[in-house]
């Protein structure tokens, strides 16, 4: 069944996708376990914890399918805010880093055509 769908997905031309979609389960994983992996003692899963994990966007692949934008929200509790930063990972897999280190909200990243430029929305002040 599972070579079945493997195939079905090469046929379609879906091989571009697939390494993006493998970095962004490795991701998402990676976040939830390091969130998880702060508390030091078993306790029930709280309003808190869901607070600190992190919020993984849609992710945009390169037109040249090497690299995968996305953005990801974190949750202020004290402030009451949540800010979304637009993050960069290698589509063949690796290190995540963050584009900028600015305090501002970017979200909705998306690259030009040729991939040579990425464009997002940010509610700079």
């Amino acid at each position: 069944m599972i070579a079945h769908v493997w195939e079905w997905l090469r046929a379609r031309r879906f091989n571009r996708t697939l390494p993006v979609m493998k970095a962004l389960v490795t991701l998402a994983f990676f976040l939830a376990a390091t969130a998880f992996a702060q508390t030091s003692q078993k306790h029930p899963f709280t309003f808190e914890d869901m607070m600190a994990l992190k919020r993984v966007g849609a992710p945009v692949p390169s037109p040249d399918g090497k690299w995968v934008v996305f953005d990801c929200v974190d949750v202020d509790l004290e402030a009451n805010t949540k800010t979304s930063h637009l993050w960069i990972v290698p589509a063949s897999g690796g290190d995540s880093r963050r584009l900028n280190p600015t305090p501002n909200h970017e979200e909705r990243p998306r690259f030009s055509p040729d991939g040579k430029r990425l464009i997002w929305t940010s509610k700079a002040t």
